[in-house]
């Protein structure tokens, strides 16, 4: 089956044993198209099943005090 795979692209790529670069940069494209939609596919697929949820950072933050601003108190001076 992969003899008969290289023999249909063999004969997509050469012509009467000349390689045809255009035939190639096709090819090229075709390939990288399909690789970067496997890795958005695969990016997409991360993303729903929750692989960049932030498990750490809520365990960790029980630990710290929570920094509460302190309020200026405001005088007036009412002197003339």
């Amino acid at each position: 089956m992969l003899s008969k795979i290289f023999s249909i692209f063999g004969a997509f790529f050469l012509n009467q044993g000349k390689l045809h670069t255009m035939n190639i940069l096709v090819f090229l494209i075709i390939i990288g198209i399909l690789v970067a939609g496997g890795f958005l596919v695969g990016f997409i697929w991360s993303v729903k099943s929750g692989q960049y949820d932030d498990m750490y950072s809520p365990s960790v933050r029980v630990l710290f005090d929570e920094m509460k601003p302190e309020k200026k108190k405001i005088r007036l001076s009412l002197k003339k």
